[in-house]
Order: C-alpha cells, then structure tokens, then sequence
C-alpha cells in the first residue's frame, strides 16, 4: 500500500479501548491514538506489544501479523475487526505504538466503525 492509499482515509483522534486477542485466545487491552475507516495506531505498554506480536518490537510490515480486534464503544456495541500489524514503535521507555490496517472489512463492520467515528 502505497503513502497516498494508506491517507485515503481521515484520521480521527480518538481514545477507544480495543482488546487484542492472541494466537493463544489471549486478550489484551490496548488504546487507541488516532483510527480510521483504514486502520489505527493503538497505545500500549511494552508487555502487551510483546504478547501480541510474534517479533515484539522488532515487527515490521512483512511479517503479515494478523490481529483479533474489539473496539468498545460508548453505548456498549462491540465491533470485532481484523488488522495487519504495519509495525510497532517505541514512543517512550515501555510505551509502544502499533500500526494495524484493517483487513476484509464488510459492510456491517464498515457503518458501525464509521458510525462511532463519527460520534
């Protein structure tokens, strides 16, 4: 994907809590910075980026790490999505970003994501 397709959606700073599900069936919590129709960058501490991603830190764009996704929104719906992790990055000493595009959303997924977007 290319620079102008990964900004042919608009980035909305939004705080939502999403909970990342391992290989294992293992949840972990994490935030997100901002997020879009396309993707979001998510907030966590360095234990959950290690859990999560089978390269840690060290992931990059393609090692095609797929993740289990569910974003809470505030009337309680729950929007299960799948993402391609594009990296992780440090942002302080245990804090990390990880970049996920979404990947084979329908329909459903697309309006109820937008829906809370748009909230």
């Amino acid at each position: 994907m290319s620079f102008a397709e990964r900004r042919a959606f608009l980035r909305y700073k939004k705080t939502i809590t999403v909970q990342l599900t391992d290989v294992e069936g293992v949840t972990y919590e994490a935030v997100t910075s901002d997020i879009s129709l396309g993707g979001m960058c998510l907030s966590c501490p360095k234990s959950v980026v290690t859990k999560v991603l089978p390269n840690g830190i060290k992931t990059e764009p393609g090692d095609k790490v797929i993740l289990d996704t569910q974003l809470n929104t505030p009337n309680s719906e729950k929007i299960s999505l799948k993402g391609h992790v594009l990296g992780a990055l440090r942002i302080a000493e245990s804090d990390f970003y990880i970049r996920v595009s979404f990947v084979d959303l329908n329909q459903k997924q697309q309006d109820s994501l937008q829906k809370l977007l748009n909230q």
